[in-house]
């Protein structure tokens, strides 16, 4: 069974998806933006914890206390390397309980963004169990839903939900937690998680 939402509300989640997306990408001079942007999105939400988050989140901005480069390194540690990596942007690193980028868990991801309508290969450079891309599916399928009305698309996220991000991102943000210094990434890792239960309670 899934829940019936307007059109609004659709799109709105659709925004969160996209902003979280690009917030797990490296930062720019941008990433001011998308946390305001965020904050509006999620003002749909209701929720008081992710307003309370999102909060925190701009008022790091406005108190200025950090550089570019502060974030560009925050980033590069606890998402890129070169050495290991404190928390893998990968679900199949959690899904499976190894690190091992593109494991079998990632074909399970492959075949939903098949079924989703998704060309793989013509998506992006990153691989298909980087959560960034995770995010970009999510925002495609609402998009998707606005435009056919088709109701398979709802069925599909809430089974990619409880398949996949329910299942590793809260292990996901358990390692930002432990390993980021700067509130920024502590605080995105909290938000991520909390609206991805939030998002599969609603539908």
């Amino acid at each position: 069974m899934v829940t019936m939402q307007t059109d609004s509300l659709i799109s709105k989640r659709a925004e969160i998806y996209r902003l979280l997306s690009l917030m797990y990408k490296e930062p720019g001079e941008d990433l001011s933006l998308f946390v305001h942007l965020l904050k509006e999105s999620l003002k749909e939400t209701d929720d008081e914890k992710l307003l309370e988050i999102s909060d925190e989140m701009n008022g790091i901005f406005a108190d200025e206390s950090q550089s570019l480069t502060d974030y560009e390194i925050e980033y590069a540690r606890l998402f890129v390397g070169p050495f290991k990596l404190m928390a893998p942007p990968y679900s199949s690193i959690y899904l499976e309980d190894k690190w091992e980028v593109m494991g079998r868990s990632t074909q399970t991801i492959e075949s939903f963004y098949q079924r989703g309508g998704l060309c793989i290969q013509a998506m992006t450079s990153k691989p298909a169990d980087h959560i960034c891309i995770q995010f970009e599916f999510m925002y495609y399928l609402n998009f998707k839903l606005i435009e056919t009305g088709d109701l398979d698309y709802v069925e599909l996220q809430k089974e990619f939900l409880y398949k996949i991000l329910t299942h590793w991102v809260p292990k996901f943000n358990d390692a930002i937690q432990e390993h980021a210094d700067l509130a920024i990434y502590k605080h995105l890792g909290n938000l991520t998680e909390r609206f991805i239960q939030l998002d599969y309670s609603s539908l």
